[in-house]
């Protein structure tokens, strides 16, 4: 049996009313999910990342931003290596979504 979107919505607007619970439960075991809001929380660091840099490039005396912009890469450089250790610490075959899924 195939549903359509609207069909979906529908069923889920009328579990939701029925039992928030149940809604909420099959709406935070699917996997996109987890992977709309992985994607997104990524971004808002990253936001907030640029935006703390520009704060503190503005405010740093300008003989010190060369200095500022080397210790911002090498903060980077730092977290994506302890995020690639971590992935392959946390399991060889699972991917990082599937991590946080599980």
């Amino acid at each position: 049996m195939q549903l359509d979107p609207g069909s979906v919505s529908m069923l889920f607007a009328q579990t939701l009313a029925a039992s928030p619970d149940v809604a909420m439960k099959a709406v935070l075991t699917q996997p996109l999910t987890w992977a709309i809001l992985l994607q997104f929380s990524i971004l808002c660091l990253g936001q907030a990342f640029e935006s703390l840099v520009e704060s503190v490039e503005e405010v740093v005396d300008p003989k010190l931003i060369p200095v500022v912009k080397q210790s911002v890469e090498e903060f980077a450089t730092l977290g994506f290596i302890g995020l690639v250790i971590q992935t392959f610490e946390i399991g060889r075959l699972h991917t990082l979504l599937a991590c946080f899924i599980h």
